[in-house]
């Protein structure tokens, strides 16, 4: 599982060499989301908590199921076979054309 989410190079770096990263390195590498500093950590938490509860609960099972199956998939056909269906179900749902502005006014933002 490691090697698919750092590669072998980072892998073998921590687990063979031994080496240790800090919250930096391990956010660079791609170990972890983000790093913040310790005083900030609970408030940085609380604002994704904050997203996950906010959204519809049957989007995020579906969500989280896709990104579950979706583990083993290679090939883009595949990959599309696998997301249209619930990609498709999301769109037709009563919340989906708020959530596209919702997210539609954040990028604006940025």
């Amino acid at each position: 599982m490691m090697r698919r989410i750092l590669g072998p190079q980072a892998t073998f770096a921590t687990v063979v060499f031994g080496e240790v990263v800090d919250g930096r390195e391990a956010e660079r590498i791609g170990l972890v989301w983000k790093c913040v500093a310790d005083d900030q950590l609970m408030s940085e938490a609380m604002k994704l908590a904050t997203r996950a509860a906010e959204a519809p609960r049957d989007l995020l099972e579906s969500v989280k199921k896709t990104i579950k199956d979706m583990a083993d998939v290679r090939a883009h056909p595949d990959a599309v076979k696998r997301e249209l269906d619930p990609q498709v179900w999301s769109t037709r749902q009563p919340w989906f054309a708020e959530r596209i502005a919702a997210l539609q006014k954040k990028i604006t933002k940025k």
